[in-house]
């Protein structure tokens, strides 16, 4: 059984998944931002008219009903719904013409440790963001209000003078000590720090579970 292949599957699995969950999501989004064109082309001529600064002078002098909602009123209310638009328009217009890679201003390079080798992480300064693999959780217990990076959930976030050390060595490596992703995760599930080394330095430990500890004793208990 190839286990590379199964993960590299899997992560497919997930890709497939998840793309079609965003572009069913967009589809009706396209259907429902084309049927209210009429009215953004209303809201941007009452603006640019003048007719919404008289309206907005009114207001001020108490013409209008005090219980009446004013939302278009507000100060910065219709400029900022027309910036959004202007900004979702640039945004779907950026994709359509599909730029270059090469000149985004922050680029990042996936990295899957079931399917990629540690030789394709550059040797070099950068950022990196540990995420939760698509469909997956937290166990909440945590109680983690996790934010969201390019649809997936972040669990940690972190930067480092030479990338491949950092997450192949640290992150990735043997020793829980190197890594404050695993002593946080560790700490999350309850799990106990032990001396690594016979010869206690305080510094170098692992995560010993009693629970799992428990679980084989009673394997050979019974």
């Amino acid at each position: 059984m190839d286990k590379t292949r199964i993960a590299r599957l899997r992560k497919l699995e997930d890709d497939f998944n998840l793309v079609r969950e965003v572009i069913d999501a967009l589809q009706d989004a396209v259907e429902d931002y084309d049927a209210v064109q009429r009215r953004i082309k209303r809201l941007t001529e009452y603006q640019e008219s003048g007719e919404w600064l008289k309206d907005f002078e009114a207001d001020e002098r108490g013409e209008f009903p005090k219980d009446m909602p004013r939302g278009v009123l507000s100060e910065d209310g219709l400029d900022n719904l027309l910036s959004d638009i202007a900004s979702v328009r640039a945004r779907i217009a950026a994709l359509v013409e599909e730029p270059d890679d090469e000149n985004w201003e922050t680029k990042y390079q996936e990295y899957d440790p079931l399917v990629d080798s540690p030789e394709s992480i550059p040797e070099e300064p950068g950022s990196l963001i540990v995420v939760l693999r698509y469909m997956s959780s937290c166990p909440e217990t945590w109680n983690l209000n996790l934010r969201e990076f390019e649809g997936q959930e972040v669990l940690f976030v972190g930067d480092t003078k030479n990338l491949r050390n950092r997450i192949a060595r640290d992150h990735l490596g043997n020793n829980s000590s190197l890594s404050s992703l695993r002593i946080s995760l560790g700490c999350l599930h309850g799990m106990h720090q032990i001396d690594r080394d016979k010869i206690p330095d305080g510094v170098n430990f692992k995560f010993f579970s009693w629970e799992k500890r428990n679980k084989k004793f009673r394997s050979e208990l019974f």
